[in-house]
């Protein structure tokens, strides 16, 4: 069998949509209450949904916070598969790389 005859899986990594906690730039929020998608966050939410709808998504994981459980849905309704809350999916303080723009992300991948 050839590496090309192999079965990939890609795992996609997406942080939630726009947060109450974001919009008002609030860290605290976020840690000590449980915000919920502003009205653009539920637009981004649907916006990558429909991106990612001709991927062959195989099911979603979500951390059990309200944030990241209104933007999983969207993407696994779009794909017609589960969505799965999985609890020690805990957020991640990453610190001033949270404000990297996207193109940058995608640089320092490709260095990896």
């Amino acid at each position: 069998m050839s590496r090309d005859d192999t079965k990939k899986t890609e795992f996609l990594f997406i942080r939630h949509a726009q947060s109450t906690a974001n919009a008002t730039s609030d860290p605290d929020l976020a840690l000590h209450l449980d915000p919920v998608l502003t009205m653009q966050g539920q637009q981004q939410a649907q916006a990558l949904a429909e991106e990612l709808k001709h991927r062959n998504v195989g099911a979603v994981y979500y951390s059990n916070t309200t944030r990241a459980r209104l933007t999983a849905h969207p993407i696994a309704k779009m794909a017609g598969v589960a969505a799965y809350e999985i609890p020690q999916i805990d957020g991640w303080d990453i610190g001033a790389e949270a404000q990297v723009e996207a193109q940058e992300v995608h640089a320092r991948l490709e260095r990896w």
